[in-house]
């Protein structure tokens, strides 16, 4: 009976080898290996760099310039600064598809290679002498010739970092157009907070834009509703000072605050945005400190040299696209009425620090603005 058994057992097991041979690809085509592979990669992320780039462009440039313009109030007198080169590695450093990462490549354990510039912010120290798809060879002396290009880039980065304590310019030596070229990379100190770009794969994005405590996250669609540099910077200011006040961790167990237009957008758009960037901390928000953040946030785009004076329009037109941020109360945000009030008020008190040549200085009691006074619109006009 068991002689019998494994006999028929053992026909089972050729039909069924049978049947899988018969059934698999005849010519699975030419044979890739994990080098080519890679290297159409990076292309293809430089491709999608592109594609995003002048959002990308403006965005970089004008965050660049309020993070390097309000070093004195981010920092205490015992903190570490945060010195930067402009310089980024891979598009998942600073570009979000949907508000998660793009997939990375430059950090993989199954290609050797060198790191090479993914992208370079404008008017940063890395655009005077880098440009995007340089190889970097040597950190400050320092070949790199690690088993992948993961532990090369990662080597990269430490050597930066450990350079950018010394207070001087780093070394590089880099490849670009099959030329090897020394250089030096200078560093800027500036506020901490990494900054991306979300752009997203539905026709439609909502406007929004967050900050987690340690970056900011600028939806594309922000920045084209914003148009200019001087109301784009009052976005980017806003979701800095959430960081550089500390909401988070005057908030804590709540993992996300900052968003523009708070709940609103999910309940006007009918999205559920359940478990995305815009609600994680939805419990986080407080109308104090988003007009906390709305008023320092002004004055730090006006010291990085943008005009506040006619920013606070960027509500009214807000408020036309997302009717339900009219309101008074019972919102997690303040309304579009009152932040166009807050931020025109602001404006105004730093033109009179100007006129009279005073410091460009928040201060730390805030205008003192009572929403409860009554002043007809053309008063605001």
């Amino acid at each position: 009976m068991r002689y019998i058994k494994n006999i028929f057992l053992s026909f089972v097991f050729i039909a069924f080898s049978a049947g899988v041979i018969s059934c698999a690809p005849v010519n699975s085509g030419p044979v890739i290996d994990d080098g080519m592979a890679f290297e159409e990669a990076r292309y293809q992320q430089l491709l999608v760099i592109e594609h995003h780039k002048d959002k990308l462009d403006q965005l970089m440039r004008v965050a660049h310039n309020i993070k390097k313009s309000n070093t004195d109030l981010c920092y205490g007198d015992n903190d570490i600064k945060q010195r930067e080169t402009g310089l980024y590695f891979d598009a998942s450093e600073f570009l979000m598809l949907n508000d998660q990462p793009v997939g990375s490549v430059n950090y993989t354990n199954e290609v050797m290679a060198s790191p090479m510039v993914m992208y370079v912010a404008p008017t940063s120290p890395a655009a005077k002498t880098l440009k995007a798809e340089d190889l970097i060879l040597a950190v400050d002396g320092t070949h790199l010739l690690e088993p992948s290009v993961k532990k090369n880039t990662e080597k990269a980065k430490k050597l930066l970092n450990e350079a950018s304590k010394k207070g001087r310019d780093v070394p590089l030596l880099i490849e670009r157009n099959g030329q090897q070229k020394n250089i030096y990379l200078g560093f800027e100190t500036v506020c901490p907070s990494d900054v991306y770009l979300s752009v997203s794969s539905k026709a439609e994005q909502d406007v929004n834009a967050y900050a987690d405590g340690e970056r900011i996250y600028i939806r594309s669609s922000i920045i084209s509703m914003a148009k200019t540099d001087d109301r784009l910077a009052l976005v980017v200011g806003h979701e800095l000072a959430h960081n550089t006040m500390s909401h988070i961790d005057k908030r804590q167990g709540n993992a996300l605050i900052g968003g523009i237009l708070g709940g609103s957008v999910a309940v006007l758009t009918g999205v559920d945005m359940s478990g995305s960037l815009a609600n994680m901390g939805a419990n986080a928000f407080s109308q104090e400190f988003e007009a906390e953040a709305d008023y320092f946030g002004t004055y730090y785009a006006a010291r990085a040299g943008y005009n506040t004076s006619n920013v606070n329009e960027f509500w009214r037109e807000m408020a036309v696209k997302y009717p339900t941020s009219i309101h008074l109360a019972g919102s997690t945000h303040p309304s579009s009425a009152k932040r166009f009030i807050t931020i025109k008020h602001t404006a105004a008190e730093i033109t009179e620090k100007k006129r009279k040549g005073e410091k460009i200085d928040p201060e730390m009691g805030g205008i003192g603005v009572s929403f409860e006074t009554q002043k007809t619109p053309q008063e605001y006009n």
